[in-house]
């Protein structure tokens, strides 16, 4: 993910406040959300893998080990619709999680950047871009899907920007300045302070649950993770393919190393 040429990539190539789509930051496949087997680090086919099984994982956003950085992890190339949903759990719906356990954020204001209604990222941001996340492409040398870099971005390639976050240090006065290729280029009208999603009761950026939502629900703490043994075949992945056991995933149970560990606040 790195960008030489890009300052603000300072977090394993990531930038704050700027959204992006984790199934496209997926080096195996472009577009594939990529998890981590939630109850077990032991190799090659132990512990939960199944759908349903990871769905309390899910909802609850814990697993059952604390990860710490240089451990080997299991992961699995694929996240089913269930999974997905929930996830949404920290939006309100309850459909595949208990609210008790798995309640909705304190604000599940949705900023998708095709809505106009008060309250949306158009009442901020200005152009109105046309993207939810930051534009990925295939780069020719490593043939790795990552963000277009810096300087040939343009002001839609950024998608939506600051609606949790912003750039360490980065006043709204800065948006023009920020990134140091001539800044985002668009201007941050109206930009509420604090941040669209830290806004209350009585604002137009604020939506209310039912039931009562716990504050930062919609924050998820994410492995970034390095995997060069996910590719090809390996010794684990055949002793998983032999294996009768369900939650092998069909083999597809691959080992992968935590480089870091950050916070993504979903939309």
């Amino acid at each position: 993910m790195d960008d030489p040429a890009n300052p603000y990539d300072n977090e394993f190539g990531y930038e704050r406040g700027v959204s992006y789509s984790m199934a496209d930051a997926n080096p195996i496949g472009a577009g594939t959300a990529y998890a981590i087997n939630p109850t077990t680090t032991v190799p090659p086919c132990n512990g939960t893998g199944s759908t349903e099984e990871s769905l309390p994982y899910f909802c609850t956003g814990r697993i059952a080990f604390t990860p710490t950085i240089g451990q080997s992890v299991l992961t699995n190339p694929g996240i089913a619709v269930p999974q997905l949903e929930a996830l949404d759990s920290r939006f309100g719906n309850q459909k595949r999680c208990d609210a008790i356990t798995a309640p909705p954020d304190r604000n599940i204001k949705s900023y998708d950047y095709t809505d106009s209604a008060p309250g949306s990222l158009r009442d901020w941001m200005g152009p109105d871009p046309d993207r939810q996340s930051m534009r990925f492409a295939v780069d020719p040398i490593t043939n790795v899907n990552r963000p277009v870099p810096i300087g040939d971005r343009t002001f839609k390639d950024y998608g939506v920007l600051w609606s949790a976050s912003r750039p360490a240090g980065s006043t709204v006065p800065q948006w023009p300045l920020t990134p140091p290729d001539g800044g985002y280029a668009g201007d941050a009208t109206s930009y509420p302070e604090t941040s669209p999603y830290a806004q209350g009761n009585g604002s137009i950026f604020f939506e209310k649950p039912t039931p009562t939502g716990k504050p930062e629900r919609r924050v998820l703490n994410l492995p970034i993770v390095t995997c060069p043994t996910t590719m090809g075949e390996t010794a684990d992945r055949r002793q998983c393919k032999a294996s009768a056991s369900s939650s092998c995933r069909e083999g597809r149970m691959y080992p992968a190393t935590i480089m870091s560990m950050s916070n993504l606040w979903g939309h």
